[in-house]
Order: structure tokens, then C-alpha cells, then sequence
């Protein structure tokens, strides 16, 4: 800190002080604009909304917007720092502007702050050291001011530190803008040079003053002269050891951020081959919350993950709506009619048409307002209002079902009772919804939220009906939807707003059909709002109101009379403004006004001419062209490609800059940056590509739509036809189309070259068939000149033959043909046939004549040359993937042939989740075209066989490979690479030996992937023969033939695999080898086919147990979550983390805090990347294991305050952040139910206890009572978990157990996806199956019978995972070549059990006189008879060779329900079977259960003496 002045020298300052505190603050106001370049405007009109504000900012930083800790500690100094400036102002306050005094305005400024750090995705670190750094010279600032007399000089140096406290909040903002506040704050606590860091010098030079000027006020006193030392001392101390802190923090950070971004370099190099290997996959009151919305509507959103909340375009259109316009609707008897629904005969719609630029979104953003004002003035009717806006620019503005799960998510959002119903709706395990299909969403969810007697109701206000993709089926939908309405007898009612009826838009006149109220928007009903439109732009446009009265009355008077719409005044404004001379502005008046909208775009049009060269206008007509016709909108970085392959030198992104091309378009939004091209392999990659560059830079532009500004703008370009001028910038439909579709084919072939940007070249491959079919159907509109023919004919030619390599771009794309638009496609061949017919001979190449008199022969051959191409390009493939790919497109081509009766059925296989096709088929197929087989078609055959595991046929097919590729090294070692997998997998292992080791003893000379890919079988098939050593010595020969490329995740856990099972003995030496694996294979392992049971982490954590090195486990882990944080996808992994703290370690805290973190994140509802799992299956996971451990600390404390503190923290389970933001079935939740009741049991309320047994009893009772039966067994075990709690229901309990493995009603459609796939949140993660384990169990002894517990619904797939390349593990392979008993009645067959102990190896899908041992603690924890009897010597001292504290599986003292039952014979069509008793129907018996026995077990518990 700077010396404190001598007292005579501050004497002297503060008498020659004579400067206005008022005018230091309007200087201070004036400074911070220069800094930001925007001026702070009053907006809060307290603190709590400036915290409020200020926290919704927060909850949207990147680096911590899924955890409230973070969050807390941030709005907590925000809300400090307000508070000094508060106090530390009062001085000032009177003195300063009233209007904005310093306390409202650097709140706002910090305000400000905070959203600029959303903004540019800020660290949380960082922007907390700024505001500690602030809080602690703002603690100073209320230390010195109330010991400050209340004089001018005073307050002038109080003022003078507030300014520099404004001046360093506009530092900070600007520098957060640039991206360099990160350096910026490092340097200013360092006190290196910056602007930052001189003003807070200055902020520091004048506290001093302050402080020299308080100590001479109170010389005298030296009592308050030391007090205030002292506190100023200790805040000076402080703040020296904070700003020590923050830089080590700092420099931490920034090193960090550079190793982060050196990661994310290094994971795109390891995603580039890990990717190669991963299949495509098909893909009562309005209470609220501080935010506004109910907790769990984030539920909701997340349910439907849609991308563009429409309020966005709300916003856009309420900042354009000038107050009082487009109220005059309000005055319309149909609008009171319509809002008086309390008679029946009221249509429920009404529907406001008009002619295009009339301002129909203002009219319904202005009723949606008023719509909501009546809301909020009628709090006993509870009505919801929702809105959307159509927009034809993207999909989710242009497909209706989008529309109506965006009402949902409204509805959800506004209403807690509404919303709570509708996550009860989507937690049914009975109900299928499917989010695509709209009368899914609105009969299922939607509607049966406002009965017709309930006050509940629904006001929809649909903006731009007409805008809804014109396919045929949106538009369909809209209209079907409306139609439901009126004819509804619920409580909701539908505005809509829509173009006026017209040749190719018939909407309005189908709504007059059905009945419904409507208003027509005219020129008279709104010339008020025309009048209130120009004087709006005649007092505030900078050039109009510098015009006379007698100019101002001339254009307003002129526009009321011409204009046709409000868009047309809106443009003559705008021209006129930018005019800025009345004589010129006068000639446009008397020389005569454009008749309408399109006359005048005629005349800017004719403008844009007079300033384009001749040389550029073919580039700029393509252009607008492009932008007009092309079938979805193109981005700025597409419409640049285009541009470059056209002649001359047409600037794009300068001419958007300049006056001329600026007013027919503008860039989109940045809400609006998406990938509009169809995925690509490596969106992954991509992703992390933007993650690892987006630092400090510049966001580009380029993958931002660019559109015309409106859409009438764009309807006239569209309207442009034959007889209009030559030297027009407009082109005819026909002729858009024709010349879209050319060159898009141009850009399909190879001799496009590179210059094409890849997502210009996936629009090619994604709608060129679109296009064409334009082509035709415009066809009658077009006048095509035979040089203009011949050149469509030649397009149509070179993709349809399969020229130039086309099929590459279109298989890279990925649409098969049959998504890209075929309807009438025979008719569009045949009058494309005919027009080469009537060219005549010799106009055409004779491949293209060729294949148009083929055509028009037999519209059938139209694919055959495009199915041969791709073919070609099958036979060509040196991988797997590459043929799997090309061959699909085969079938999709040959599909239009004649030739699709070579097509055989394909079947669904469980274990690879994708459709094989038969070995006959692939064979036939292979020999269609004999012109066309190569020397690698063997090997091509072979691979595509392999893939499909036909590996008898493929034998043959592979030897065959090796002999013609004899003179070719590469070739013959894929080949016999391919020969050895395939001896493998026929379990031939010392062929596979024998036919791969002598190539490998003097490696030729081929590329190192194809060595490697040798190498790896070669490991393999010796571990295969238990040459264990030979097996690691290949192994590490693969990773050095590429050495700086990580090993596939599959073959890592291949090699993990085969450790386990063949070095059982040695964990350490395992352990060893998985730390030899670098960072990124480490990755690679931990999540390949994370979701799919690839990867056993159990196992991992056993091995490191048994090993005693828990710290390199734990390393490990943390290592790959650090990785996977960078792109937010570590909750995973983290949860493994928290397994492995607590059943290897026994660490309960540290695995609570992991697990804390994930219920402190919130969800998109989008999968987690890398391990694609899905955030319900986490959710569950997560719950469960923290219901575990929240169970074992409260059955091991003997302290009922700890007790009391854990069940209140159990009950808050299900209200933190993660739970509330996933929707998931209601029985997902069982096991948290089960446990809390069991908890309320000792500690009371008992009714609680009934209410949640009941509750936990009623969801699984309900699930086993309903029309599916993929949930049967989840619910089976659960049910049994309940009953065993109540003690005197074990029996039936066991019964339940044991019905496990059977089909209980074999009327029910046992779907396999539903039973099997349980991709939305009832099962768990593959490494959780039997890991949710506690330890000791000493008072579970309250009058219950043996058993204790729940399961919760997981899905064991530890050991049925297969190992890459089709290997399974020995327990695997027992149980599926097991057959099914015939003595244990209607056995499922898919439904298994694992046990969960340390064999194994125990798999069961019957009983067949074997047991299982369910722990009635544990989430779903079986074990078998072994396992089970050294559980329990464990429970008599015996320490487990397994885990380091010996509560490796399950728990201590455990209590466990046995099954089967005694005489057991199965559920047979539907009866349950026991020796010695009559047969039941099973639903007849769980109907005694609920009705009889259930409710005499309550009465036994009441009744019961304690």
C-alpha cells in the first residue's frame, strides 16, 4: 500500500478541493462508456434483483454451470460486494446523480460483468479472484467511511474511490470481452503492467487518500484511531494472503488450460482411430422457484432435448414491436368471442390471416402478451399460456412436432402442479411416447391436463402456420392438430396467424371448413398502426427527424396513401433515412412511390444492378438464387464455397459489409450455429476441435445461416418467371433447380477437387435427389434451350452411373436412397428419358444415351449402375467398416432394381445391436456383375462375412484372398491377418498360430495400422493357447509399430481380459501392465463401449484391490475425469471413481463428495460423450449408490443427531439439481423409497414409514399389473424387497424371487428393444452390478422378519460382454450354449443373473437347481452358494483376498432373500407352480397379495406392542 501523506499536506488537498461530487460521478458514468462502449441504463430496481440477475449469469458459465457449490460461492461475494458498495455509499447518495447513484450503478456494472463471462464461457476461478480482490478493498472502503465527517472534501475523495471502482468493473467487462481475463487478472495481482492493473493502482492510491483523510478527521480520538488500525491491518493482511493465493491459484489455471488444450489435441488424435471402430447408432398454485420455474421442469426440457426455445424468437420480435401496435386485434368481436369459451358452440380457434410484410408475428406477439396479462389478473384459473414460431429456415422451426414439445416444456415451466403430472405421465413404464410423434405428446401428455371441468386451461399462439415445410406432411399435421382442437371438448383454445389464402397455400380456406373464428388483416383496420409506424421512424431515424415539418408531413401522408403493407413503409423509411437530403427525398415523392412491396424491391434491385460490375453479377444471381430455391438454408461458409467455384472475383464477406448486398441479406443469429449438414463420423472430433480453439479468439461466422432479411424478400426471388429480363439478379424455379442440381453434382465427383468446403459436399450427397425431383416437378414452368438440356442430362448421367467416383461423397454423407426423396421417382426417370429422346442421337456421351434408352426401356436399371459403383467400391475396402458401410449402400441401390429379389431379410442380433445380413445373400450379390471383380474382392467378401459372423463361409473367401494377392505384401498380410481372426474365432487356435506367426517373423515392409492390426491378433491367439508371455511381448510389438497412435479401447480390454483370466494370481503384474498404457489409451479403454458392457471396471477395481495399489487406481481414474471434464463428460467415470472409494477403498466420504459432484451437475438430457451413456441410467446409478452409503452411515452410527442430519439428507436425494433435470420411470426410484422408509422406521414418523412402503409398494405392484413385460423382473425383485421389510411376508417374497427367470403373461408383447435396450434410465451402467454394497449390519432387528432391503432396476452385464472380434468370456460361453430346463415352466430366456460376488462366473437364466442369494440391502446384489458362504466367513473375521478392507462384495452382516423357493416349479401359461399346491394365476395371486395379505400385515404391525 502506498504511504499514508503527512497530515498538513492532506489538510491543504482537502481545503483546495472544490470539485462537484455530482459531477465527479457524471464523469465517472462518462468513463466507463469510453471503456466499454455501452453506457449503463438503470435496469434493477434492487439488490436482490441484481443478485438474482447476476446468479441466472452464473448458472450459465461453462466451467461451472452444472454445480450450485460453485455457484453459491459466487452469488454469496456478489451479493457481499453489493452489500459494502451499499453501506459504503450512504455518504454519497443525496450527492451524487439521483437517477443512477454509484451503489445501483456499479451493481449494474458488475452485473454486466457477470453476463459478459456467460457470454464468452469465463472460468469460475478467475472471476472469483476478481471478486475477492474487489470484496476485500470494498471491506476497507465501509471500515473508512463510517468514521467520515459529512463534508464536501470528504465526500469528493469517497467519490473518487467509488470512480475507480467503476473504472476497474468497465476494465474487467472490456477484458472478459477480449478473452484475455484470465492474463489480465493474473498480471493486476501480480502488479505487472496492463491497464487493469494501473487501475486498480489508482483504486489503491485513492483508498490511501481516503484513509490519510479519515485519520486526520479523527486525529484526536485516538481510541477510534487505533480501532480502525487494527481492523484496516487485519484487512490489509488478509487481503496479501488472498491476492498470494489467487496467483498460485492463476498460474495454476492457466498451466492447466494449456495442458487441457495439449489433451484435447492429443484426444482427437486418439478419437481419429478410436472412432474407426464404434458402430453408427439410429438414432395446486403457481408456486415457483427464485428463477421463475417449477424445480422439476428441468425434467422436461431435458425429456425432449429440442435445440431453439422459441422465446428467442419472441425477443426478436419484441425488440422490433413499437409500443402500441398491433393492438387494434383486441377491438375485434371475434377476439372477445374466442376469448369467452365458456360456451360450447365457441370455436376454439381463431385464426388471423393476411398478405405477407402485414406484421401478423407482431400481432401475435402483442395477444401472447395480453394473453398472459389476463393470466396473471385470473390466479383461480390456472391458465397456462405457450406459444412457438414457424420458421421455414430449420427444422426445429418448421416441424410441427417440435412445435408441441416446446408447449410441454411451457406448460411445464409455468405450472408446478401441471408440470409434476406431466413427470408422473412420463415416468409410466406402461406408456411409450415417442417425442417425434406429435399426437404422442399432445394425447399422452398434453391433453389430459385440461379436462373440460377442471380450471385448468390452455391458450396456444402459433405464429406463421404457413412457414411449416411444405412436404406434404407438415402442413398436414398443422392442419390435423387444429382440427383436434375444435372438435375438442378440453379446456384450450388456439390463435393462430397465418398468410392469407393463395394458389399454393390453401390452410386459411381448409380452417374456414372446419369452423373457426377469423380476423382479416387489412389496410384499414391498420392504419393506425401504419401512422404510428412512420412518425415512430420520423422521430427517432437520425436522418428523417433532422427533416422539416413540412418534408416530415409530405412522407407521412404519401406512405399512408401508397403503402400496401407495414414492411413496404418500413423500407421506404429506411431508404429515406439513408437519403438524408429533403430535395431527394422530395423527387422519390413526386416522381411516384413503387405500387407495392415487390415493386419496390424492384427498385433496390435495380440499384444493386447499377453497382455490381458485369463480370460480378453471374455470381451474385447464383447467389441469391442459392439462397432462394435451395432446400434448406445454407450457411455462410457453404454460400462462400459456392462462390468459389464460380468465375471472377465476387467478395462475399466484403460485399455483406457494404450498403448494396447488405440490404437483401443479413447473417444469422449466433442461437442459430449449428451444424446444418448431416453428421459426420467425427462430430466428436469436431467438437473438441472447437473446445480446444475456442480460448482467446474470435467466434467466426461461418457455420451461421445467411438469409434474406425477410421472407417476402425471398417469396420474390421465388416469384421470378421466363418473360422477366435477362440481365434480372432473379432466376425461375425451374431454372434454380437445374442449376442447383448441376452442381451439386459437379461437387459430387472426384474432379471437384479439394476446394470444396465438406459440409458443402454433405449437402450435395444429402438433397441432390431433392433437387432433381424439383427439377421435374417445375418442369412445366421452365423453357430449357437443348444446350441447357443437355447439360441437366449429363448431370443426371455422371451420378447415376457411378462416374468419377461420386459414390465416395455419397456414402461418406451416409443417406441411404431411400431418405433422400423418391417419391415418383419412376415418373421423374421417364421424363427425364424422354427428354434425351427427343435431343436425338448424338447430342448426349454415349454413357449417358446409354443409360437414359436403358431407363426408358425399364425404369427399373436406373440404380443398376449406381449399385455396381458402389460395389466397385465394397470390392476395394481393406477394412471392415469400409465394406459394412459400401455394402449398405448396395442394398439401398439395388432396392429400385430389378434385382431386389437377391435381397434376403435381415436379422436383429442382440449382442451387436444391428441388423446381419444373410451369408447367401452377400455371396449372390458378389457375383451379380462379374465385370467388376478385382483381385481384392475375396478379401473384400471375406472382411464383409467376417464381419457378419459367417466365418465358415468366410474361411474359404479368405484363403482364396491370400493367394491372389501373393505378389503384394500389404495385401497378402491383410489377408492372412483375416484368416487368423477367422481360425480364432472357430476356437482353431493353432491354425490361427500356424497361419499368422511365420508372416510376422520378418515383418514386411507394408504400413504400420496394417503390422499393428497383425500384431494384435497374433497377442490374441496366444493368449488364446496360454502363451501368456508371447501374448505381452505381441502386444507391446503392436503398440511400438505406431507409437504415437493409442491402442484401440477394444484391443486394450481384449488384452485386460485375457490378463484376468490367465493371471488371476498376480494382480500386481496386471496392475503393471494397465500403467504402462499411456493417458489416452487409458481413456480409450475406460470408455469403449461404456454403454454397451465393454468394459468391466468391477473387475479393474478388484485387480487393484488384490493388488494393495489403490492409488494408482485412483489415479487413474481421476486422470481419464480430468480429461473428460474438458468436454463435460466426466460424471461417468466419476461415478466408477465413487464405486471404487468405497467397496475397494472404503473411503465413504470421498466416494460422497464424487458422488455429490454428479448429483450437483444438471442435464440436457443429451448423452454423455465418449461413453454415450445416457444421464437417466446415471441418474439411477448415482441414487443408488448414494442411497447405499447414506444407509450404511446410518446404520453404523449410534448418534440419532447424525442419524436425524442423514435422513434429511436422503430426503433431499431426489430434489438436487441432477434429479430434478431427468425424467426417469417411477420405479427407478424404489430402492431410495425402500431405504428412507427403513430409516423413518427407527427414527419416526412411523405413518411416514407406511407412506413410503406403500408408495415403493404401489409402483412395483402397478408395473407387474401392466400391459408390458420388459419390466417384469426389475419389479419382481423390487416387490419382493417391500415385503421382506414388513417380516411377516417372506414367503411370498421368495415367491416373487423366484418368478425372476419366467414369463408371467405370454399375451403381452415382449418387444425385445423395450425388454433388452433400456436405454432411458431403468438400468444401470454395466460396472455397477453388484457393487452397490454395505458393510455392517447391527440394528436391523426391529421386529422384521430376515430380510431388509431393495434392488434397484440395473441390468447385469459384467460378464456377457463380448470381447472385440466376437470373443466372449468362459462364464458367457457356458450360459448361452446352456439350454433351458422344461421343468421350470414359461422360462423369458433374455433374462439373467450374474452373481456378484468374486467367482465371477455364475450366470443363470433358470434355476436348475441352483441358488441365488438377493441381499435385501444392497441395490441389486445377487450372490451364489459360494460366493454367499465366504460372504458370510468374511462376516465372521476372514479377511478377503479381494479388497483392501474386506468389504470387497456386498456388506457385513447383510441379510438376503434365497430363491428359489422350496418346490418351485415355474409360472406356467401364466400360473404359478409349487410342489404341493394347486396353480394360481399369477395376477390373481398378486391381487390377494395387495387386497388380503398386505393390508393384514399392516394391521399386524399397528396392532404389535414395541
Amino acid at each position: 500500500m502506498a504511504d499514508t501523506p503527512d497530515v498538513e499536506r492532506i489538510k491543504k488537498e482537502l481545503e483546495k478541493d472544490t470539485r462537484d461530487v455530482s459531477g465527479l460521478w457524471n464523469d465517472a458514468l462518462r468513463s466507463y462508456k469510453g471503456i466499454v462502449g455501452v453506457g449503463l441504463v438503470p435496469t434493477y430496481s434492487s439488490v436482490d434483483e441484481m443478485i438474482k440477475a447476476g446468479t441466472e449469469q452464473m448458472n450459465a458459465f461453462h466451467k461451472f454451470r452444472h454445480n450450485d457449490k460453485k455457484v453459491d460461492k459466487l452469488r454469496s461475494l456478489f451479493a457481499s460486494n453489493l452489500d459494502y458498495i451499499k453501506i459504503g455509499a450512504q455518504q454519497i447518495v443525496a450527492a451524487a446523480t439521483p437517477a443512477f447513484p454509484p451503489a445501483a450503478a456499479i451493481g449494474t456494472a458488475l452485473t454486466y460483468m457477470l453476463s459478459a463471462c456467460r457470454q464468452v464461457s469465463a472460468d469460475y476461478d478467475v472471476v472469483t479472484a476478481f471478486f475477492e480482490d474487489m470484496n476485500s478493498f470494498l471491506q476497507r472502503i465501509t471500515i473508512l467511511e463510517s468514521r467520515l465527517p459529512s463534508y464536501p472534501a470528504y465526500r469528493n475523495c469517497l467519490m473518487d474511490v467509488f470512480t475507480s471502482v467503476l473504472e476497474m468493473c468497465g476494465f474487467a467487462t472490456k477484458y472478459i470481452q477480449l478473452r484475455r481475463f484470465k492474463k489480465w487478472i493474473l498480471a493486476m495481482i501480480r502488479g505487472e503492467d496492463s491497464e487493469l492493473a494501473g487501475a486498480r493502482k489508482n483504486m489503491d492510491t485513492r483508498l490511501s487518500r481516503l484513509q490519510a483523510a479519515t485519520e486526520y478527521a479523527i486525529l484526536g480520538n485516538t481510541e477510534k484511531l487505533q480501532t480502525m488500525s487494527a481492523e484496516l491491518k487485519q484487512n490489509e493482511e488478509l487481503q496479501t494472503q488472498m491476492l498470494e493465493e489467487q496467483a498460485q491459484m492463476l498460474g495454476i489455471v492457466l498451466e492447466g488450460q494449456e495442458n487441457v488444450r495439449n489433451d484435447l489435441k492429443d484426444i482427437r488424435k486418439l478419437l481419429s482411430v478410436f472412432q474407426e471402430q464404434k458402430k453408427e447408432e439410429t438414432h395446486t398454485g403457481k408456486q415457483k422457484t427464485a428463477m421463475g420455474k417449477p424445480p422439476t421442469s428441468s425434467r422436461i426440457r431435458s425429456f425432449f432435448y429440442d435445440l431453439i426455445d422459441p422465446v428467442h424468437e419472441y425477443r426478436n420480435l419484441k425488440g422490433s414491436l413499437i409500443p402500441e401496435m398491433s393492438t387494434w386485434i383486441f377491438d375485434e368481436p371475434e377476439w372477445a368471442t374466442w376469448l369467452d369459451q365458456s360456451k360450447t358452440e365457441t370455436s376454439k380457434l381463431l385464426c388471423v390471416a393476411g398478405p405477407p410484410g402485414s406484421g401478423k408475428s407482431h400481432i401475435a406477439v402483442t395477444a401472447f402478451d395480453r394473453l398472459v396479462q389476463l393470466a396473471e389478473q385470473e390466479p383461480d384459473q390456472d391458465t397456462c399460456v405457450t406459444h412457438f414460431y414457424f420458421r421455414e429456415t430449420r427444422d426445429e422451426t418448421r416441424c410441427f412436432y417440435f412445435a408441441i414439445n416446446w408447449l410441454a416444456v411451457q406448460i411445464a415451466e409455468y405450472s408446478e402442479h401441471l408440470c409434476e403430472k406431466m413427470n408422473v405421465q412420463l415416468s409410466r413404464e406402461d406408456l411409450e411416447i415417442d417425442i417425434d410423434d406429435w399426437k404422442d405428446i399432445w394425447k399422452k401428455v398434453i391433453e389430459p391436463l385440461f379436462p373440460r371441468d377442471s380450471p385448468s386451461r390452455l391458450r396456444i399462439v402459433f405464429d406463421g402456420l404457413d412457414e411449416l415445410a411444405p412436404d406434404g406432411e407438415q402442413r398436414e399435421a398443422g392442419f390435423e392438430f387444429l382440427k383436434t382442437v375444435t372438435q375438442s371438448a378440453h379446456n384450450i383454445s388456439v390463435l393462430c396467424t397465418t398468410r392469407s389464402t393463395s394458389s399454393t397455400f390453401t390452410l386459411p380456406k381448409q380452417l374456414d371448413e372446419i369452423g373457426i373464428l377469423g380476423i382479416t388483416v387489412t389496410k384499414e383496420k391498420q392504419l393506425p398502426d401504419l401512422k404510428t409506424l412512420i412518425w415512430h421512424h420520423l422521430d427517432n431515424n437520425v436522418g428523417l427527424k433532422k427533416l422539416s415539418q413540412y418534408m416530415r408531413q409530405r412522407v407521412s401522408s404519401t406512405l399512408e396513401d401508397k403503402a400496401d403493407c407495414l414492411l413496404y413503409a418500413e423500407h421506404i423509411l429506411r431508404r429515406f433515412n439513408h437519403l438524408n437530403r429533403e430535395p431527394l427525398i422530395l423527387r422519390h415523392l413526386e416522381q411516384g412511390m413503387p405500387d407495392n412491396l415487390n415493386e419496390f424491391y424492384n427498385v433496390i434491385m435495380s440499384d444493386l444492378l447499377r453497382r455490381t460490375s458485369l463480370g460480378q453479377r453471374q455470381a451474385l444471381k447464383a447467389l441469391f438464387m442459392w439462397l432462394a430455391f435451395a432446400v434448406r438454408p445454407i450457411t455462410l461458409s457453404e454460400a462462400l464455397s459456392v462462390m468459389n467455384m464460380l468465375p471472377g472475383d465476387f467478395d462475399l464477406e466484403e460485399e455483406l459489409q457494404g450498403q448494396g448486398l447488405a440490404r437483401f441479406l443479413r447473417i444469422a443469429d449466433r442461437i442459430e450455429e449449428v451444424d446444418l449438414s448431416f453428421p459426420s463420423s467425427s462430430i466428436e472430433l469436431e467438437n473438441l476441435q472447437e473446445q480446444g480453439s475456442r480460448q482467446e479468439g474470435a467466434s467466426d461466422d461461418w457455420n451461421l445461416p445467411l438469409k434474406f432479411h425477410e421472407r417476402s424478400m425471398r417469396d420474390y426471388f421465388r416469384a421470378a418467371n421466363v418473360d422477366d429480363d435477362s440481365e434480372s439478379l432473379r432466376t425461375t424455379s425451374f431454372e434454380a433447380h437445374r442449376q442447383i442440381f448441376i452442381t451439386l453434382s459437379h461437387i459430387l465427383l472426384k474432379s471437384a477437387g479439394t476446394g470444396i468446403s465438406d459440409k458443402l459436399r454433405a449437402f450435395a450427397a444429402s438433397f441432390w435427389l431433392m433437387h432433381l425431383g424439383l427439377v421435374w416437378w417445375y418442369r412445366k414452368l421452365g423453357r430449357p434451350t437443348e444446350e441447357q438440356k443437355v447439360e441437366l442430362l449429363e448431370a443426371i448421367g455422371a451420378i447415376f452411373n457411378g462416374e468419377d467416383d461420386v459414390v465416395v461423397n455419397i456414402e461418406t454423407a451416409g443417406n441411404y436412397y431411400d431418405s433422400l426423396g423418391t417419391n415418383y421417382l419412376e415418373t421423374w426417370i421417364e421424363s427425364f428419358a424422354d427428354m434425351a429422346k427427343e435431343l436425338g442421337h448424338g447430342k448426349l456421351r454415349e454413357s449417358t444415351a446409354t443409360l437414359f434408352n436403358d431407363i426408358s426401356s425399364n425404369s427399373k436399371r436406373t440404380f443398376v449402375n449406381l449399385a455396381k459403383a458402389h460395389i466397385q467400391r465394397w470390392f476395394s475396402a481393406t477394412d471392415a467398416k469400409s465394406a459394412q458401410q459400401s455394402y449398405c449402400f448396395v442394398r439401398s441401390a439395388l432396392g429400385f432394381t430389378e434385382s431386389k429379389s437377391f435381397l434376403q431379410d435381415e436379422d436383429w442380433d442382440e449382442d451387436s445391436a444391428e441388423w446381419l445380413v444373410k451369408s447367401e445373400e452377400i455371396l449372390v450379390v458378389s457375383k451379380a456383375f462379374p465385370s467388376i471383380v478385382n483381385e481384392n474382392t475375396a478379401y473384400a467378401v471375406a472382411l464383409l462375412l467376417f464381419h457378419y459372423g459367417h466365418y465358415d463361409t468366410a474361411l474359404p473367401e479368405a484363403k482364396h484372398a491370400i493367394e491372389v494377392a501373393s505378389h503384394d505384401p500389404t495385401k497378402k498380410l491383410q489377408a492372412t491377418d483375416l484368416l487368423a481372426k477367422i481360425h480364432y474365432q472357430l476356437e482353431e487356435y493353432d491354425k490361427a498360430h500356424n497361419t499368422i506367426a511365420p508372416v510376422l517373423v520378418k515383418i514386411p515392409d507394408v504400413p504400420p495400422v496394417t503390422i499393428r492390426r497383425a500384431l494384435v491378433t497374433r497377442a490374441k491367439i496366444e493368449f488364446a493357447q496360454s502363451l501368456v508371455d508371447d501374448a505381452m511381448a505381441s502386444y507391446q510389438a503392436a503398440r511400438l509399430a505406431q507409437p504415437d497412435t493409442p491402442m484401440l479401447g477394444s484391443d486394450l480390454q481384449d488384452q485386460f481380459a485375457f490378463l484376468t483370466s490367465k493371471l488371476a494370481h498376480d494382480a500386481l503384474a496386471i496392475v503393471r501392465v494397465v500403467q504402462s498404457w499411456s493417458p489416452l489409451e487409458r481413456l480409450a479403454w475406460m470408455t469403449w463401449k461404456y454403454d454397451a458392457a465393454g468394459v468391466d471396471h468391477q473387475t479393474f477395481q478388484r485387480v487393484c484391490g488384490r493388488a494393495k495399489d489403490t492409488g494408482f487406481m485412483i489415479s487413474a481414474y481421476e486422470e481419464v475425469i480430468g480429461l473428460l471434464d474438458a468436454v463435460d463428460a466426466g460424471a461417468p467415470i466419476r461415478l466408477d471413481l465413487a464405486i471404487a472409494q468405497w467397496t475397494v477403498c472404503g473411503n465413504l466420504d470421498a466416494a460422497k463428495e464424487l458422488l455429490d459432484e454428479i448429483m450437483d451437475s444438471s442435464s440436457d438430457g443429451q448423452d454423455y460423450r465418449f461413453t454415450g451413456l445416457d444421464t437417466a441410467s446415471l441418474l439411477v446409478s448415482a441414487i443408488d449408490v448414494l442411497t447405499d452409503i447414506l444407509y450404511e452411515q446410518f446404520r453404523t452410527t449410534p448418534d440419532p443427531k447424525r442419524k436425524a442430519e442423514i435422513v434429511e439428507e436422503m430426503q433431499n436425494i431426489m430434489v438436487r439439481p441432477l434429479a430434478r433435470s431427468v425424467s426417469s420411470w417411477r420405479s427407478m426410484a424404489n430402492h431410495h423409497r425402500l431405504m428412507l422408509a427403513r430409516m423413518i422406521k427407527k427414527t419416526g414418523p412411523k405413518i411416514q414409514y407406511q407412506e413410503l412402503l406403500q408408495a415403493a409398494f404401489d409402483v412395483s405392484y402397478e408395473a407387474l399389473f401392466d400391459n408390458v413385460g420388459w419390466n417384469d423382473r426389475d419389479n419382481l425383485l423390487s416387490l419382493a424387497m417391500v415385503l421382506s421389510t414388513m417380516g411377516c411376508l417372506e414367503k411370498e417374497a421368495r415367491i416373487l424371487i423366484s418368478a425372476v427367470f419366467s414369463t408371467l403373461d405370454k399375451s403381452l408383447d415382449l418387444d425385445k428393444e423395450a425388454k433388452n435396450g433400456d436405454e432411458d434410465g431403468n438400468k444401470k451402467d454395466p460396472e455397477s452390478s453388484g457393487i452397490n454394497a454395505n458393510t455392517d449390519d447391527h440394528e436391523e432387528d426391529d421386529g422384521e422378519g430376515d430380510t431388509d432391503g431393495e434392488e434397484s432396476e440395473d441390468e447385469n452385464d459384467d460378464t456377457d460382454a463380448e470381447i472385440d472380434d466376437g470373443e466372449k468370456s468362459d462364464a458367457t460361453d457356458a450360459a448361452s450354449g446352456e439350454s433351458l430346463p422344461a421343468d421350470e415352466g414359461d422360462l423369458d430366456g433374455d433374462v439373467y443373473h450374474v452373481c456378484d460376488g468374486e467367482c465371477e462366473a455364475v450366470q443363470l437364466r433358470a434355476w436348475q437347481g441352483r441358488n441365488l442369494y438377493f441381499c435385501t440391502i444392497c441395490a441389486d446384489v445377487a450372490l451364489c452358494d459360494t460366493c454367499f458362504q465366504k460372504r458370510q466367513e468374511y462376516n465372521k473375521g476372514a479377511s478377503s483376498p479381494i479388497a483392501t478392507v474386506g468389504a470387497e462384495y456386498c456388506g457385513a452382516n447383510h441379510r438376503y432373500l434365497k430363491g428359489p423357493i422350496e418346490g418351485w416349479q415355474g409360472v406356467k401359461d401364466g400360473e404359478i407352480r409349487l410342489e404341493g399346491e394347486g396353480p394360481v394365476e399369477f395376477k390373481d395371486w398378486l391381487r390377494e397379495l395387495k387386497e388380503v395379505k398386505w393390508e393384514e400385515a399392516w394391521e399386524t404391525f399397528w396392532l404389535a406392542e414395541d
